[in-house]
């Protein structure tokens, strides 16, 4: 997953994935790994198993659900690269 320039005005905003849908979060999930993907020729991508696995690592804490605001839209982070939140 990306890494975020550590510029203050744009560190990336923690999006609370407890508080949505479960349909509303495996979207955004999917969203994220497509767009992960889409420029790399994967072999044997198979999206609803990553999907699954991301969705353990978000319940586990491994994972964090971000907006970032260099590209306008929600990333996954490690959770260990989340930058200090205020």
């Amino acid at each position: 997953m990306d890494s975020f320039d550590p510029d203050p005005d744009q560190s990336p905003v923690l999006i609370p994935w407890q508080h949505l849908s479960t349909e509303a979060l495996a979207g955004v999930v999917e969203a994220c790994l497509v767009a992960q993907v889409a420029d790399q020729n994967v072999e044997g991508f198979d999206l609803k198993r990553e999907v699954t696995k991301v969705l353990a690592g978000l319940d586990a804490g491994d994972w964090a659900l971000v907006y970032d605001p260099v590209t306008e839209s929600p990333a996954l982070l490690p959770a260990d690269e989340l930058p200090a939140q205020p």
